[in-house]
């Protein structure tokens, strides 16, 4: 529905579903250490504000 609505159509994934989860998580784990990163980098600055 989301990519109808951005008028952006794929094709349908034809791949191997492990190599596409394995890729996933690569980059999950990429996100999550930065959403960490940002998180602690907020804690400090407030800290300092207070």
């Amino acid at each position: 529905m989301w990519e109808s609505s951005m008028e952006i159509n794929h094709t349908p994934f034809n791949g191997d579903e492990a190599d596409a989860r394995r890729e996933i998580e690569k980059r999950m784990t990429g996100v999550q250490r930065s959403l960490n990163f940002i998180a602690f980098e907020h804690d400090v600055v407030s800290e300092r504000l207070i």
